[in-house]
């Protein structure tokens, strides 16, 4: 798996005019500008803050032999919620 978080404002201002991209939830419920499942822009203190994940194909061969391993979106969301208390972005989900 590989993991992005960004602050910089020009990767932001590109990635929220990306096809499909709309207002939503990232996981765990945070108030988000989705652009795919593994890509969420988030409102935060210090202004937005990108993430991304992708997985590779040594994750989906690895998956195949031990089913037991977590899917992307759980990864994803792990990720998502580890980072935004680093870069202080609150823990309120959007209710």
């Amino acid at each position: 798996m590989t993991y992005t978080a960004s602050r910089d404002p020009l990767l932001i201002a590109a990635v929220k005019k990306a096809p499909g991209t709309s207002k939503g939830q990232a996981p765990g419920g945070r108030e988000a500008e989705v652009v795919g499942r593994a890509r969420v822009v988030l409102p935060c203190a210090q202004g937005r803050l990108y993430l991304a994940s992708e997985s590779g194909l040594r994750y989906s061969e690895a998956r195949k032999r031990h089913p037991d391993l977590p899917p992307k979106d759980t990864c994803f969301e792990s990720f998502v919620k580890s980072t935004t208390g680093t870069f202080g972005c609150g823990t309120s989900a959007r209710r």
